[in-house]
């Protein structure tokens, strides 16, 4: 853990560094584009404006240029830098365009010199406010590169101090944000460890931070999730157990009487093919939940006459129903044929489980209602029974494979608890629903819903 907490704090710290860094070159690179393109007007603004001042001051008193070049040549050599001349030049023009001095050509050749203009400034007259002309200043573009460079020097020392500066300081941040967001993940992982045990555990703690709730939240519903797998799966080994042991020691039990002459040989025969029917049904409802887990079963799709299809499943039940002394009510609320696209014995398959499953637990002498209604662009199928109803808490829980609501009054009426099962993976298939609603002590009511429905006359 402590690795891994070093691990985030250098993650952290180095994203912070970089993120500095880049501020630093980007910062540097901007100085330099502006310096490059700025410097020559910053270093000849205060120099062209002084002397713009000093010239237009000379002809307002004269009213002419006399002296104006050894004036220009007075004030060029008390520029910085400018003692021969060779960092600033100076042309001066009338408001014609003429040169009246040019620095130029009173210097060295200068073929082998690159001069790049400056700032500029207009010579006023005072007396009579006129513009008389105006003053350029050209920067040496070797000096202009040495000056450049002192600058960005100087620069750039500062900015790596302050950078510096700004990393150190980061570390202090990012030491603060990797213990907040370690701490949190400490604890996840401890819990994860207790939960790799085998022990159930649920983070209590609350967090302000939207990801980290959201993360306690998902992990304590995994291990909600978990636990109740693991409940599942123990009482599906016991159900299991169960249901091969008792059918396997009804046989034995009968086996033993026919041998030992105890009970009639037929009796005991069909005592033991019943039996092993049961193992055998089991054992196929296994398997095709086993398949179709696996993606193996495919549906057989066809033009599905649904109200017959019901009807068939309501007679081939009423023997049963009428022992019961049931009535079963079939309601078709649509007018004509309902056609649907689907496999037909499948369906089947999903109306015998639900009419087989009200019959364990509808009370004698009531009645179980089979409706077929539509519901916007959807066909609907409910079977009511006037049972005991279904608790609150375990409505989702029913259509787990081998689960139980009573397991002595089930295990009773023969029931393997996988029809409701079987029926929902069925209808899954078919891309529909099957939901279930229950009162408190009023009965359940199956809702098969087929989307996509094409219907005719």
């Amino acid at each position: 853990m402590l690795k891994r907490k070093i691990s985030l704090f250098l993650n952290i710290s180095t994203s912070f560094a970089f993120i500095i860094v880049m501020s630093f070159f980007l910062s540097i690179g901007i100085e330099h584009f502006n310096t490059t393109r700025r410097l020559p007007i910053l270093l000849t603004e205060v120099q062209s404006a002084n002397m713009a001042n000093i010239l237009s001051l000379l002809y307002s008193r004269q009213g002419n240029w006399n002296n104006l070049a050894s004036t220009v040549r007075d004030l060029t050599s008390t520029m910085p830098d400018n003692k021969e001349g060779h960092a600033f030049r100076v042309i001066v023009e009338d408001s014609t365009g003429k040169k009246l001095y040019n620095s130029f050509t009173e210097l060295f050749d200068s073929r082998d010199t690159v001069l790049i203009e400056g700032k500029s400034e207009n010579l006023t007259d005072y007396v009579t406010n006129l513009t008389i002309g105006r003053i350029v200043l050209y920067v040496d573009e070797k000096y202009l590169e040495t000056k450049t460079t002192d600058y960005l020097l100087s620069a750039l020392k500062e900015q790596f101090i302050l950078t510096l500066g700004a990393i150190l300081i980061a570390l202090i941040p990012a030491a603060v944000l990797s213990n907040r967001l370690s701490r949190p993940l400490t604890r996840l992982s401890r819990a994860s460890g207790e939960i790799r045990s085998g022990n159930n555990i649920q983070i209590t703690e609350t967090y302000k931070t939207a990801e980290l709730a959201a993360l306690t939240e998902s992990f304590n519903q995994m291990s909600q999730t978990l636990k109740k797998q693991k409940e599942l799966r123990q009482r599906l080994i016991g159900d299991l157990s169960h249901e091969i042991n008792t059918p396997l020691n009804i046989i034995d039990l009968d086996a033993r009487g026919i041998q030992n002459g105890l009970i009639d040989k037929d009796e005991g025969l069909e005592s033991i093919r019943a039996e092993i029917d049961k193992l055998s049904g089991l054992i196929k409802d296994l398997d095709w939940l086993a398949e179709t887990d696996a993606g193996e079963i495919s549906l057989e799709i066809q033009t599905v006459d649904l109200p017959g299809i019901i009807k068939k499943e309501t007679e081939r039940w009423q023997f049963n129903a009428d022992r019961l002394n049931i009535a079963l009510i079939f309601q078709n609320e649509l007018d004509g044929e309902t056609i649907i696209q689907g496999d037909g014995i499948r369906i089947r398959q999903v109306i015998s489980n639900l009419l087989e499953n009200c019959l364990k637990y509808a009370p004698e002498s009531e009645e179980i209602v089979i409706r077929l209604f539509r519901t916007k662009k959807q066909i609907s199928i409910s079977v009511t029974d006037q049972g005991p109803g279904i608790p609150a808490g375990e409505i989702d829980e029913i259509f787990e494979r081998l689960y139980r609501l009573d397991d002595s009054r089930n295990r009773g009426t023969g029931g393997r608890g996988l029809g409701l099962s079987i029926a929902r993976s069925i209808m899954e298939m078919h891309k529909g629903r099957l939901t279930v609603e229950s009162p408190a002590g009023k009965g359940s009511t199956f809702i098969l819903t087929f989307p996509m429905i094409d219907t005719g006359k």
